[in-house]
């Protein structure tokens, strides 16, 4: 491969990536990660440049929470077995005093570089599809549910099934008049 085409693979990934050590020392950001957090900073920790909720008062991994940090944790495991570690985690972050908390996929690779062992991060935001998989779709004539298998279940069905929850059977007073008007008529007197 010609000398710095792996820069140019790096920059040309459309997915944030970043080139950090084992104290998550931010070394290099592509195009997409600098989009992802919005800065073209390096040389410091990911925490830092996240906005990490954890990092906000004394720095990334200077509170007693960053030893659990998962993307640490998924760092140190890279290093430890040069292999590719991928998870799901949970983050959230502080900007101009909102806190946003974000579903991401991080995927940590062991990277050598002029003989430095390094770690290639990528960060995949899956905040909205997360969202998005709590929808459920509901038809809106009949309400029955579409389910994991594509068949449509009445809404009591559904909710029993994935929750457990019973129903009882009743009319609201809408309904009721409905579907048996002379009950309500004001002329009709029943029992007279």
């Amino acid at each position: 491969m010609p000398e710095g085409s792996w820069k140019d693979l790096f920059n040309a990934v459309p997915i944030p990536l970043m080139l950090v050590d084992s104290n998550t020392t931010v070394l290099m950001l592509n195009p997409a990660a600098r989009d992802f957090l919005r800065t073209t900073e390096t040389k410091r920790p990911f925490g830092d440049l996240f906005h990490c909720v954890r990092a906000v008062e004394k720095g990334c991994g200077q509170t007693e929470h960053c030893k659990d940090c998962p993307i640490r944790k998924s760092v140190r495991l890279a290093l430890s077995g040069k292999t590719i570690v991928r998870q799901r985690v949970s983050q959230t972050k502080v900007m101009d005093g909102k806190s946003e908390k974000l579903e991401l996929y991080i995927t940590s690779s062991f990277f050598s570089l002029e003989g430095k062992a390094l770690v290639l991060v990528a960060i995949e935001d899956i905040t909205e599809l997360t969202h998005l998989q709590k929808i459920i779709p509901i038809c809106m004539n009949c309400k029955k549910i579409r389910n994991d298998e594509n068949y449509w279940q009445a809404v009591d069905e559904y909710i029993n099934r994935h929750y457990g929850l019973e129903f009882s059977h009743g009319l609201c007073p809408e309904c009721a008049r409905r579907l048996y008007p002379e009950f309500f008529d004001k002329d009709h007197n029943p029992g007279s």
